[in-house]
């Protein structure tokens, strides 16, 4: 099953189909997130952080701009990596 179908499945009320994207993307997401933050202590936390956020904003994953769900995954780990770095500066300064 592509992603596209799962994600259709989950706009159909398939909550659980959810976990089959995590299971495609988890090592991969982690891996990506490890080497922005380059800290094994805040890797998982924020690919949870990202999977949560990811999953409550399936409603404006739009597939007719052609954009993979993988990489609207990856930006949007990005970003959380960005906001982290953001949120430290903040404490530290």
């Amino acid at each position: 099953m592509d992603d596209l179908e799962i994600i259709g499945q989950i706009r159909n009320g398939n909550a659980n189909a959810y976990a089959l994207l995590v299971e495609k993307y988890h090592r991969q997401l982690l891996t990506f997130i490890f080497r922005i933050v380059n800290d094994e202590g805040v890797v998982e936390d924020i690919g949870q952080e990202v999977f949560f956020s990811v999953y409550r904003s399936l409603k404006d994953f739009d597939e007719s701009k052609g954009t993979p769900f993988s990489a609207w995954l990856f930006i949007a780990a990005r970003n959380r990596c960005i906001s982290v770095f953001r949120e430290q500066a903040g404490r530290s300064g």
